[in-house]
């Protein structure tokens, strides 16, 4: 990415785009001009916008559907996080939150698109997570202020419901989601299929709670005695590459015993589902993290969940969000809206918690989106927490209905709000960022050789 010179505005075909002030364009292949903040001396990541058309119209349910494949099959372990309607761009649309590795960073994007009678129009908004809650409000302004030429808007509904360019390329028409599509009376796409196209959440090391304990007890040593080194954890260490031949620490060992010893955070996450617990922790020290993960919730519903051994990684901390957000299976779902107040017993909810399958009968309540949400097949409790924190993120997952929050009621009774993925992923983007309380060191130093608890 090069600059070419400051840019007030991008201008592609009938398409203008106001950027900020004192940003640089920037050099890019086959028609796509994008802008982007001044180049940094630090090589971090520069947040940037690009617009592009494409002249092949079609329904925008289907250039959605196009473009999350695309986005999925060009980068790896793409994590798509979030779709919903949007009319930003000057009529019927969609925008897609999507994010993926980049030098160790995790880069969370925004597409906006839309179609007229001639072509797609396609923004798109990138900038690394550390940045992404700055940068955000002034993207959506910038969606806010595109202007498409008069003749080219696609402001009258009639020009995208699918015209065709000549001699064009057809846009295949994808599966759509037919109980949304005939309650909103309008064509959605499915995103059923994303779920199964997200990455796990990876890491360096897989080993047994005992043998980081161990690693932890020898932390201080020089040479080690025979009989830790050929004990079973001892050995384990060694092959990881964690300690020498001698047995002691090497720096990846040292490293994640200072972690371990006296953090400045810690977060943890927690999902529940029919018996089964599986957890997530980060411990801090403002600019690394360890990561401790345990299998992932998209593996729950299918009682595939394991606790040891767990997954271990060193990673900064805008890696360590993307590991966060892999582990919790965070996927687009359609989230609509309803006027009747979803109230259920407590512990009606949780026993859709903690037992499989869907349940018999019909829902307790005669609601459209009630239904929906109860017809699915597993609920899982997610809960993501900071130490010394006021606040956290609690809601639950059910499957193509998306995600839903549990506010306490009097009486026993609790109330429903289905909310979107991507107000999912913000609350705990927030967790993640905000201020502990007291000191701000919620981590307490161990000098017994046990590492505090997992």
């Amino acid at each position: 990415m090069t600059g070419t010179g400051t840019a007030a505005f991008l201008v592609v075909g009938p398409v203008t785009v106001p950027v900020p002030d004192g940003w640089v364009a920037i050099d890019s292949p086959l028609g796509i001009v994008g802008a982007a903040t001044p180049a940094r001396n630090d090589g971090s990541f520069r947040p940037n916008v690009v617009v592009s058309t494409v002249p092949r119209p079609a329904p925008i349910h289907a250039v959605c559907a196009e473009t999350i494949a695309a986005v999925i099959a060009i980068r790896p372990r793409t994590q798509v996080l979030d779709v919903t309607p949007d009319e930003r761009l000057g009529g019927p649309g969609r925008c897609i939150w999507y994010a993926y590795e980049q030098a160790g960073q995790w880069i969370i994007v925004q597409q906006w698109m839309t179609v007229t009678a001639r072509e797609q129009v396609h923004l798109t908004a990138s900038v690394s997570v550390d940045e992404f809650e700055y940068f955000r409000s002034g993207f959506v302004a910038i969606a806010e202020s595109i202007v498409i030429a008069p003749g080219d808007s696609p402001s009258d509904r009639s020009l995208s419901v699918g015209a065709r360019a000549m001699n064009s390329d057809p846009v295949l028409e994808p599966a759509l989601d037919d109980r949304v599509s005939a309650r909103l009376d309008e064509s959605y796409e499915s995103l059923s299929g994303v779920p199964g196209a997200q990455p796990r959440p990876v890491g360096r090391w897989l080993m047994n709670d005992s043998t980081l304990q161990h690693l932890f007890a020898i932390r201080a040593r020089g040479m080690v005695g025979g009989a830790d080194r050929r004990s079973a954890d001892g050995m384990s260490l060694r092959e990881l590459g964690l300690t020498n031949r001698f047995g002691a620490p090497v720096n990846d060992g040292l490293a994640i015993a200072r972690l371990l010893e006296r953090p400045s955070a810690r977060f943890g996450a927690l999902a529940r589902h029919a018996g089964l617990e599986i957890s997530w922790t980060l411990w801090s020290d403002g600019t690394m993290g360890l990561v401790r993960g345990e299998s992932s919730v998209a593996e729950l519903p299918q009682r595939r969940a394991r606790s040891e051994p767990a997954l271990f990684d060193r990673v900064g901390l805008g890696r360590a969000a993307g590991h966060l957000v892999a582990w919790m299976g965070l996927s687009p779902a359609w989230t609509v809206g309803n006027d009747t107040r979803l109230r259920l017993p407590a512990d009606l909810v949780d026993r859709r918690v903690d037992e499989p399958g869907a349940p018999e009968g019909p829902s307790p309540i005669d609601d459209w989106a009630m239904c929906r949400l109860w017809a699915q097949p597993a609920w899982v409790r997610i809960t993501v927490w900071r130490d010394g924190a006021g606040r956290g993120v609690d809601v639950v997952a059910a499957g193509d209905a998306g995600y839903f929050r549990v506010r306490p009621m009097d009486g026993g009774q609790v109330e429903l709000f289905p909310v979107p993925s991507g107000t999912v992923l913000l609350d705990a983007l927030h967790v993640l960022a905000e201020r502990p309380t007291g000191d701000g060191r919620s981590g307490t130093r161990s000098s017994s050789g046990v590492a505090p608890h997992l």
